[in-house]
């Protein structure tokens, strides 16, 4: 929707606050999925080597988060150099703005696509067998305490 209003060079303040609307709720949506995620990786290394460890992996997402965003900049410092950006002219070509559309759009969009195909092909915890690990892990808790 963005590249869209951008390419046909609309302004119309109402259609910006709807792509803003759009991105915002599923960047909201995909912070909040990535904690469930993380907790449902705790129980999970829990109930394979008997440690839970959640400091760790909760630490290591802060690492992963500045890793990622090291890259995106690396990215698009990349981009912008490809499109031939000219810091110092006052009107870009328009190849040029259409490149910088493209990197604000399209790239992170086959950035999200491959980043998805990975994750559903990498992120084997369905919803049944974080249930089934959970009720392992009471089960076993439960005997722990029993034998204190």
């Amino acid at each position: 929707m963005l590249f869209a209003l951008a390419t046909l060079n609309q302004t119309s303040i109402i259609y910006l606050g709807l792509s803003a609307f759009i991105i915002y709720i599923g960047f909201g949506l995909v912070t909040v999925l990535t904690t469930i995620f993380l907790a449902d990786t705790v129980d999970y290394g829990e109930w394979k080597t008997g440690q839970r460890n959640e400091s760790i992996i909760f630490s290591m997402q802060t690492f992963v988060v500045k890793l990622a965003s090291a890259i995106s900049v690396l990215i698009s410092g990349i981009g912008i150099d490809l499109i031939g950006l000219d810091v110092n002219s006052a009107q870009q070509a328009p190849e040029t703005l259409l490149g910088l559309r493209v990197l604000m759009t399209v790239v992170p969009i086959l950035g999200f696509v491959v980043s998805l195909g990975y994750f559903i092909k990498k992120y084997r915890l369905t919803e049944a067998e974080t249930k089934r690990i959970a009720e392992e892990l009471a089960v076993r808790r439960q005997v722990v305490s029993n034998h204190d």
